[in-house]
């Protein structure tokens, strides 16, 4: 079987090849899908695969993620690559600073889309965000300029401690193991 993945990051295309390590083959497209708007991450991901689905019209996943904060009543939930692009992680952090409960996650969504439908596939991954002092001086003595520290995530309830880089990209990959199952 060959799957199409789209996407405009051609990592994400290796990552998925990577984890199903040559059981099917992979090609990474880069389709321009819209972005459509909905609260629902996973309805996001259903409307990127229908636009695919109609383009290529042959097996094929695409996702989206949502970073969401508890204190902030979802905020900025998939509406995070805006947000972090306007306000930055700084402008988030500010928005929790008097707020105890740092508590957040991310949230994907693959769409796999064939002849027989699409179907939506989601993984939650539960972070804690970090006061940005301690983000700033930890990214300092480290000389670590990672997407964690950019962003201002950090986990401690899970194995590593900080929030890093492989810990973003073992979320993608636990996300594709969801469609095995």
């Amino acid at each position: 079987m060959k799957l199409a993945v789209v996407t405009s990051n051609p990592h994400k295309a290796r990552e998925v090849a990577a984890f199903f390590d040559g059981a099917l083959e992979v090609e990474h497209v880069q389709l321009e899908c819209p972005e459509f708007r909905h609260s629902d991450v996973g309805e996001i991901a259903r409307g990127k695969a229908r636009f695919a689905w109609e383009h290529l019209g042959r097996p094929l996943i695409v996702d989206d993620t949502a970073f969401s904060v508890r204190a902030l009543k979802g905020f900025p939930g998939p509406y995070a690559a805006y947000v972090l692009d306007t306000l930055g992680y700084q402008g988030i952090l500010r928005l929790l600073e008097r707020v105890d409960d740092r508590q957040a996650y991310f949230e994907t969504a693959i769409a796999y889309a064939d002849r027989e439908g699409i179907r939506v596939f989601r993984l939650h991954q539960h972070a804690i965000l970090a006061a940005a002092d301690k983000i700033d001086g930890a990214r300092h003595a480290r000389g670590d300029h990672g997407l964690a520290e950019r962003h201002g995530f950090q986990n401690d309830h899970l194995p590593g401690g900080p929030w890093c880089r492989d810990q973003w990209h073992d979320h993608h990959g636990r996300s594709s193991q969801v469609i095995q199952v």
